[in-house]
């Protein structure tokens, strides 16, 4: 569901949540259920902490995203510009969290480097949280049911630009870009193939 108008019309930037998920693949990233090790069932979840004011977890629909500093820009598309955006994702490597996250991935497909993992970028309302972020009087406590969202922004991986033992960088494509072709460009209809139903191409 996502978030009533009204909100919108009165809410400040700084109410603003970002949440991330990063879903793998199977049989590529991991086989059969033996996902990678810290994710849940195959998705690592993780908030960079701006506008929460926290160090800790945050708990969004039941599921806990990690804090960890990330940043994750070029998602606007310029209006002069024809092609989707390739939005660039930068993840602390802490402890080499990234690093060991990708090499469990590589012993499935070596060197994939986390390439097709799905991106999804989540965009809610600091009140509309799960309540056990909040002290029991905290005035700001609105819990939704359903979950009331921005509409998700995804993303899939398509390569690891650069790896350190800070951070490691990411390129993004959007879903409908395949070679900064917009898929549909068009639409085909019986009449251009009279065998067939209409489908897009």
């Amino acid at each position: 569901m996502t978030i009533p108008t009204e909100d919108l019309q009165k809410t400040s930037p700084a109410a603003k949540i970002e949440l991330f998920e990063l879903e793998l693949v199977q049989n590529i990233h991991y086989t059969g259920t033996t996902y990678p090790s810290g994710s849940d069932q195959g998705v690592f979840r993780f908030h960079n902490g701006i506008n929460m004011n926290t160090s800790v977890n945050i708990i969004f629909n039941t599921k806990s995203y990690l804090r960890i500093p990330i940043e994750a820009t070029g998602f606007e598309k310029q209006s002069s510009n024809k092609s989707t955006p390739r939005p660039t994702l930068r993840l602390s490597n802490a402890f080499s969290s990234i690093t060991s996250i990708m090499q469990q991935v590589n012993l499935i497909t070596p060197r994939n480097d986390l390439s097709l993992a799905k991106f999804t970028r989540k965009t809610t309302l600091v009140k509309y949280l799960d309540a056990t972020n909040f002290d029991s009087s905290s005035p700001e406590i609105a819990v939704a049911s359903p979950p009331q969202l921005y509409p998700d922004e995804i993303y899939f991986i398509e390569r690891k630009v650069q790896e350190t033992q800070d951070l490691v960088e990411f390129e993004l494509r959007s879903a409908l870009d395949f070679g900064n072709k917009r898929i549909p460009s068009r639409i085909v209809t019986r009449k251009d193939f009279p065998t067939v139903g209409g489908f897009a191409i």
